[in-house]
């Protein structure tokens, strides 16, 4: 016997480490004013003391999950026994009998594999537990390492994932939706099947009644409260991506990944997220305004039968419901009709109608690749769209009737790139950053991944100083080849008031056998990146 407990104990970690909770937590980045711009994590998870739970949560977790937990010491012999029969009537696994105490030591120490040996160990490391923790921490760390779904660890991160509210705040009926979720909490996720959670919470209600934690009327009370789902929403998470994405790659080139996704920094950063706002929309104008100009590349797609209108305005419908269309908001619709006489696109998105009138669409030019804006301007929609075309819209106005179509602008995607660093020159603070036309389709930061010519860079300098010593535009400068020979020079050493005590001469250069030589000159040949060179030029389109 003792050689048994002896194989099943052998190799279990020590509880001691459960005095000393260090759990999985989240990095929060914050801007310069202290709002919130970034989360990493690999569990989201918020620690709360067990004195901050209500105490309607804490009964609806014990019901549902051990209402014996204050009476045994880590095990249920009954609440084993009970589920054995169970699963053996149903002859599949369908209830188990493992108490909170027993559920921390397999969350905190061993795998979830289904084998009678896991089962032992788990029995024996719940023994210990119970013997080193008083059950008020237990129950603490249960409540903050149980996984609640949707990402949420813990009951602080489920309430503001469900419920967008601190957990302290949560009611009666949303602490029963909470508590019966760990069981299968992607299968009972209100997000996922509400009906299905709904009967849970029931289920978990009935429970608390039963053990007498909840009165009956209560308990009615609570199905009947309506349940309205708000997912935690900060309006300035993820306001600067390629900011938030470099202060990333330097924590975790800096102090390593666990640190970053696990220790639960909080990172103070310079980010102005007025700048940084202003900043995203620069360049998403200036992108789409330069890419614009050289007229429009086409449909997105062409869709030829009824069949595929239908399958495409269905899947755009799908998204639609958890997003209702909001103004400023660019959608994919597709051409239902062309109005030669009015000029104007018919444009559904989903299955709401819309126009795209014709000085929203006027600069839908022949596309020019060369980069020229001379393309021919649209004088007849006909000539550039077709029934069936997929395109980009911009939603410019969103009627309350919505027998009245909403109002579009034609947009396309930009092929071209930029970047914008805005730095404090007083301080040296970096107040936005932005790396590209859209983190979601680069996450190449050119602001500061990019190699600099810093030729280019130093041009509007050389040039400022021109026009500083009565240079004009007009004035003309000649584009011809240069070379700058860079030979070995004498040197002069001066003193500390700038006098000069001696001249340094270059030892001259021998060969292998001690014979002087010549010496080598270095070349430079400064050139234009096209090879070319133009003669006589103007200083604006030198500049230029």
């Amino acid at each position: 016997m003792l050689s048994t407990y002896f194989y099943f104990t052998k190799n279990l970690p020590s509880v001691n480490a459960l005095k000393d909770y260090q759990p999985n937590l989240v990095t929060k980045i914050f801007s310069d004013d202290g709002q919130l711009v970034g989360e990493f994590f690999v569990e989201r998870r918020v620690v709360v003391p067990l004195e901050s739970m209500p105490v309607h949560l804490i009964n609806a977790f014990l019901a549902a999950e051990d209402a014996g937990f204050f009476e045994h010491e880590g095990v249920s012999y009954s609440s084993i026994m009970r589920a054995f029969i169970k699963n053996l009537q149903a002859g599949k696994m369908v209830q188990g009998g493992s108490t909170i105490t027993q559920q921390v030591a397999r969350s905190f120490f061993l795998s979830r594999e289904k084998k009678i040996s896991r089962k032992i160990r788990e029995v024996i490391m719940a023994y210990r537990i119970e013997r080193k923790l008083d059950k008020e921490e237990i129950l603490n760390l249960y409540l903050n390492q149980i996984y609640l779904g949707n990402g949420a660890y813990g009951v602080q991160a489920a309430a503001q994932t469900y419920f967008g509210k601190d957990v302290g705040e949560v009611t009666v009926a949303e602490s029963a939706l909470m508590a019966g979720l760990p069981k299968a909490p992607n299968k009972y996720s209100p997000y996922a099947n509400f009906e299905r959670s709904k009967g849970r919470q029931e289920y978990v209600l009935d429970r608390m009644v039963a053990e007498s934690f909840l009165t009956l009327e209560a308990s009615h009370e609570a199905i009947l409260e309506e349940l309205i789902l708000i997912p935690r929403e900060v309006k300035s998470l993820w306001t600067g991506l390629y900011f938030t994405e470099h202060i990333r790659r330097y924590i975790g080139e800096k102090y390593g990944d666990d640190l970053l996704y696990k220790g639960g920094l909080n990172i103070y950063t310079t980010m102005d997220l007025r700048l940084q706002r202003v900043a995203n929309e620069a360049i998403n104008y200036g992108l789409r305004s330069f890419d614009k100009r050289r007229g429009y590349r086409g449909p997105i797609e062409q869709l030829a039968t009824l069949e595929e209108v239908d399958a495409f305005r269905a899947k755009i419908e799908e998204k639609l419901v958890s997003r209702p269309i909001e103004v400023g908001k660019i959608y994919q619709g597709i051409i239902t009709s062309i109005d030669t006489k009015k000029k104007l696109l018919n444009v559904d998105i989903g299955l709401r109608r819309g126009i795209i009138i014709y000085r929203y669409l006027r600069w839908a030019r022949v596309y020019n690749p060369d980069g020229a804006s001379d393309g021919e301007l649209v004088k007849d929609p006909l000539v550039n769209f077709s029934t069936g075309d997929v395109v980009e819209v911009l939603v410019k106005r969103v009627p309350n009737d919505e027998t009245t179509p909403l109002l579009l602008f034609l947009e396309q995607e930009p092929q071209v790139e930029a970047a914008i660093l805005a730095i404090d020159p007083e301080s040296g603070h970096v107040k936005a950053m932005v790396g590209g036309s859209g983190f979601s389709k680069t996450q190449f930061n050119r602001a500061v991944q990019a190699y600099r010519q810093p030729g280019s860079a130093f041009k509007p300098i050389i040039y400022s100083a021109a026009l500083d010593t009565g240079y004009t535009p007009a004035t003309i400068v000649l584009d011809t080849p240069l070379v700058f020979d860079f030979g070995r020079e004498e040197k002069e050493v001066l003193d500390e008031f700038g006098e000069v005590i001696e001249v340094e001469k270059p030892e001259p250069l021998l060969d292998e056998d001690g014979e002087v030589i010549e010496e080598e000159v270095e070349k430079w040949r400064p050139r234009n990146y096209d090879e070319q060179f133009h003669g006589p030029t103007t200083v604006r389109t030198a500049l230029t």
